[in-house]
């Protein structure tokens, strides 16, 4: 099997992308690595992965000889690689007895320049999967834009005490009459609330898809690999309670959703506070 891709640039970008959903330190040694499968219409895709998260994102590679089988690459090894070199053609092929040659060659003309590196790729059926939030899931739709804004706020108010889990979370709250969703971080001494409404003509959008409303509960350590949606208009999110599921186009990240019981934060917030401050 062999595959190919055009520029070495796109690849590297796309691999450091997957990185961000990749721990720092791996219970399960083959989560250091990335995932690659091919999905319909013969597009390829990278997952990585955490014990607890799961990002899939568009790889620019295509299949130049042999029958296409998932594989686990080395991303450790290849990103360094590719790093050394000039936007260019490289070319991956998967022999026998896990054995990956990285090719590459630049240049034109008489100034040609060609070269290897051998690596060793592994089995996909090790790679542990992680399940998607069910049909009964809430599901709602954000302007991508809305939502990282959120996400950079959010992490300047959330807490950072591993007693307390839940503050460390953003908390996507769907009114029951699906006419609202808030967004709050809070670590206990100070809140952040935004507000979105469901007319368009107000400034709002028509967000809710389906489901039940929920608290949905997205920790602090999983805000990283929403840089992969960079670019994306609108973001899909569904819920069932155990598992998150981000969506937009061909990119999707699932992460587990935490458990507990957010606090009652419009309580804290004064309704009729005699002071105010004028910038």
């Amino acid at each position: 099997m062999k595959l190919q891709a055009k520029s070495s640039r796109e690849l590297n970008a796309a691999l450091q992308k997957a990185a961000r959903c990749i721990a720092s330190k791996n219970t399960i040694a083959i989560l250091d690595n990335v995932l690659l499968t091919q999905h319909e219409a013969g597009k390829f895709f990278f997952t990585s992965s955490s014990a607890e998260a799961r990002l899939t994102i568009p790889a620019p590679l295509t299949l130049v000889e042999g029958t296409f089988k998932s594989v686990v690459l080395p991303i450790k090894y290849i990103m360094p690689f590719l790093g050394t070199l000039p936007d260019c053609t490289v070319n991956f092929t998967f022999e026998d007895a896990h054995a990956l040659i990285l090719e590459y060659c630049h240049g034109d003309g008489n100034n040609v320049k060609e070269g290897n590196a051998q690596l060793t790729w592994l089995d996909a059926d090790e790679y542990p999967h992680m399940a998607a939030p069910g049909e009964d899931a809430v599901k709602i739709a954000l302007p991508m834009s809305l939502f990282g804004d959120v996400l950079a706020k959010a992490g300047d108010f959330v807490g950072r005490d591993e007693i307390r889990p839940v503050l460390s979370s953003l908390c996507i709250d769907v009114s029951e009459d699906r006419s609202t969703v808030y967004f709050v971080g809070t670590d206990g001494h100070a809140l952040f609330k935004q507000t979105l409404g469901n007319d368009p003509a107000k400034n709002g959008y028509d967000f809710f898809r389906g489901g039940e409303p929920e608290k949905i509960l997205l920790h602090m350590s999983y805000f990283k690999p929403f840089a992969a949606f960079a670019g994306c208009e609108e973001l899909t999110i569904e819920s069932d309670n155990k598992s998150i599921r981000f969506s937009s186009g061909d990119i999707e990240y699932i992460c587990k959703s935490l458990e507990g019981r957010y606090p009652n934060y419009n309580s804290v917030i004064p309704r009729s506070n005699p002071y105010f401050v004028t910038f």
